[in-house]
């Protein structure tokens, strides 16, 4: 009898497994390969093992199981880049959006503007572990295409698009409504170089649960703006991740303005090396190993960073569960009776 109630319980565990490997439907999508230049592909290991607390995957290339998210930022490339999101408008404002879900993220662009393809394409991908991403167009068609610099005008860009009283009515009016409608609970925010400043503002919103800032510009546009970064700082409500280039503002690196003000909620600042230069993420040359090299580790911090944020929703589960209920309690249990049957007989 006790060998019965063992073999049982055996074998529930092991077919919770097999439906858990075969039939969960995860956010990062168990079933999916990222194959891209050379061959490199990464398949998730959908099994209640984890190493050191962590979820793992299987690492294609090497052969061998690893604690970070799937890298498809290997796809990453210079070559012309078609986006598979679509173009919509809300009211005046349009909008790329790409995924779906309840978890969206609010992609903030550069002063490139709304058709910088690379920021499409690293939206594409983050699409591919369960977000939908947004890319409203804040300067409605506008962008800074000057090719020699011209502080006038260049003050009379900024001035005319970071003015927050505007910005902040097209959160409210059509941002935050448009995703609503696309079924979007959750929120997240990501912000290159002057989008950094609507990250910023973002985060003081309850609804995003944290933001991340590459190349971040926020603090020269404050103080060009005459606006208090200390006061705008200290309503962040959320984690913040800062990724910046060795060039940008002191506020923004360790132990600078945004940090102390921040406190616990600033979750990490990676600095790039020198010759890594600002904007590289969206607008470095990728044909430099080491521009091509810091994006790709830009964009795995990022991915990493975010699946922290709603760790049940974005990583792979820390223990087994599945929607029919996954039994390994109750066969903890269940051989607990066994032995104890064993004593009383």
């Amino acid at each position: 009898m006790f060998t019965f109630y063992v073999f049982v319980a055996l074998f529930s565990i092991s077919h919770c497994h097999d439906h858990i490997s075969a039939n969960r439907v995860h956010p990062l999508d168990c079933t999916k390969y990222y194959t891209c230049a050379g061959n490199k592909e990464f398949e998730k290991i959908e099994t209640c093992a984890t190493k050191d607390d962590k979820p793992t995957y299987f690492d294609a290339s090497s052969k061998e199981c690893v604690t970070t998210l799937p890298m498809n930022q290997n796809c990453i490339e210079n070559t012309t880049y078609t986006p598979k999101g679509v173009v919509e408008m809300e009211g005046d404002m349009p909008m790329y959006r790409v995924g779906s879900g309840s978890r969206a993220i609010i992609w903030n662009y550069a002063i490139q503007g709304f058709a910088n393809m690379r920021q499409r394409q690293i939206s594409d991908m983050i699409s591919d572990l369960g977000y939908q991403v947004i890319i409203p167009d804040y300067y409605r068609g506008d962008r800074w295409s000057s090719h020699s610099w011209d502080p006038v005008k260049f003050a009379k860009f900024m001035n005319k698009h970071t003015n927050w009283t505007n910005l902040k009515e097209d959160v409210d009016k059509r941002i935050l409504p448009y995703a609503r409608r696309h079924n979007a609970t959750k929120f997240f925010t990501v912000g290159t170089c002057w989008g950094s400043y609507m990250t910023i503002r973002l985060s003081s919103y309850p609804e995003f649960l944290g933001g991340v800032s590459l190349h971040p510009s926020h603090s020269g546009m404050m103080a060009s703006l005459r606006e208090n970064e200390t006061a705008i700082m200290e309503a962040v409500r959320s984690p913040q991740l800062f990724l910046v280039a060795s060039t940008d503002h002191n506020n923004t690196k360790p132990n600078g303005l945004d940090q102390r003000v921040l406190g616990d909620l600033m979750k990490g600042i990676e600095v790039y090396p020198p010759g890594v230069p600002h904007g590289w993420t969206i607008g470095g040359n990728l044909n430099e190993p080491l521009v091509l090299s810091s994006t790709k580790k830009a964009i795995g911090a990022m991915y990493t960073f975010l699946a922290s944020l709603d760790d049940n929703e974005a990583g792979a589960p820390r223990k087994c569960e599945t929607s029919n209920g996954c039994l390994v309690y109750a066969n903890f249990f269940l051989i607990l009776f066994a032995f104890l049957f064993m004593y009383l007989e």
